[in-house]
């Protein structure tokens, strides 16, 4: 089965774009040497139409017409020839420059962004209109490239801080822990069932939800919270019922200790989460093609989210709602269930190394992205760890809100 060419840029060909943006920016001081000298490798490993489309209008721009003429011409583009339409009459000095209409189109797939607006400024027609919007170009790229220098900054903090954390935890890993991993009650079968009847929740929650938005349209900004939010309540409800506990219940008996001190911990465990999911990914990339984003649909929800009330649902749903239900049906529950079982046979350290090993390839799977299992599972092996050093389910909901939050934040502002 043929598979659908994307029909809007990716992040990849964002960073690119905001990265010409600033060499832009700056040449005012530096020259145009390093502008032009980063266009000689534009669209490299980019197999997306519109992630070459936007590197063309990049090297056209920087003055190097022929790579930029061989990647609007080369490949299918989802749009037909409109994209092609355009970069002919900006560029190449070919045909009447497109209507209205297939111009703003061309500019939603290129998000709007830096390249958009400089094609749209070679297109305008209106005396004056071209440097309007070459510095409405400007004024758009600065803000984002700001929030990516702050981006940037963060990561530079956290990398030593999770190598940091990796040498504390090896250097701790053979002192007794005082306070025990909470012990789920629940029998084999009940795990089960509690999973499967979670799942069948989740796989109908879009089904439920569409029923609902079709009877009050005015719900359709909210889809993915009241989506998620079926699904997470019905999970809940069944763990607690599987544990005969109340959700307050099942807090307590899954957060011993002290909350403070268990929870001055997540922020090392953030740090380290980072440097495993980047060690994972720099292997991966060794040997695999470059792949989409994990969770891609919902990063594009979240870049095409309008609105205030729609932004704050969106971002409580990652980076509270999510972590909450997903800590404690995976932490909270699975890890511990297999770590005590597996130990009667394994031994206690290859037993709860298994059981870390198999809730972090659980929680991999269970997002329904292939390609993306990998460096879920790795980010689920250091929540996982989280949980066990600390005892305590907040340091990992912490972890993981943050993370999610994060990611939410940084796609947000380079995306939307």
């Amino acid at each position: 089965m043929p598979v659908e060419p994307p029909a809007r840029i990716g992040p990849q060909a964002r960073l690119v774009e905001l990265r010409q943006a600033a060499q832009d920016l700056a040449r005012n001081h530096v020259g145009g040497f390093l502008a032009r000298e980063s266009t000689t490798r534009l669209g490299e490993g980019m197999s997306s139409p519109w992630d070459r489309a936007l590197c063309a209008i990049l090297a056209a721009e920087a003055g190097n017409r022929e790579l930029g003429r061989s990647l609007a011409m080369e490949g299918d583009f989802p749009d037909g020839d409109g994209f092609r339409r355009c970069y002919s009459a900006a560029y190449l000095s070919r045909g009447i420059p497109p209507a209205a209409e297939e111009r703003a189109a061309v500019g939603r797939s290129l998000r709007g962004g830096y390249a958009a607006r400089l094609l749209e400024a070679r297109l305008a027609e209106e005396p004056g209109a071209a440097p309007r919007i070459r510095a409405q170009a400007r004024a758009w790229a600065l803000p984002r490239l700001v929030g990516l220098s702050a981006a940037g900054l963060a990561f530079l903090l956290l990398v030593p801080s999770g190598i940091a954390m990796a040498i504390v935890l090896a250097a701790s890993a053979g002192k007794p822990n005082p306070v025990p991993i909470p012990r789920p009650r629940l029998p084999g079968r009940a795990l089960v069932l509690v999973f499967l009847g979670w799942f069948l929740a989740f796989l109908s929650s879009g089904i439920v939800v569409g029923g609902v938005m079709a009877r009050v349209p005015s719900l359709r900004p909210f889809a993915l919270p009241l989506t998620y939010g079926f699904h997470a309540i019905v999970g809940i409800a069944l763990v607690c019922r599987a544990e005969g506990l109340s959700p307050t219940g099942f807090w307590k008996r899954s957060s011993p200790g002290s909350r403070w001190k268990s929870l001055a911990w997540g922020f090392g465990f953030l740090a380290l989460g980072v440097v495993m999911v980047l060690a994972v990914s720099l292997l991966l990339d060794a040997f695999l093609e470059p792949q989409a984003p994990p969770q891609q649909e919902l990063l594009d929800l979240v870049a095409g989210a309008r609105g205030a009330w729609s932004l704050a649902l969106l971002f409580l749903t990652v980076s509270v709602a999510a972590p909450v239900f997903e800590e404690g049906l995976f932490r909270g529950m699975l890890l511990p269930w297999l770590g005590y079982r597996m130990e009667t046979f394994m031994g206690v350290r290859s037993g709860w190394a298994a059981a870390l090993l198999l809730s972090s390839l659980g929680f991999g799977i269970i997002h329904l992205e292939p390609a993306a299992v990998p460096v879920l599972s790795t980010l689920g092996a250091a929540l996982g760890l989280a949980f066990l050093r600390t005892r305590n389910l907040g340091t990992s909901i912490l972890v993981h809100g943050l993370w999610n939050g994060g990611v939410f934040l940084f796609y947000r502002v380079v995306m939307g």
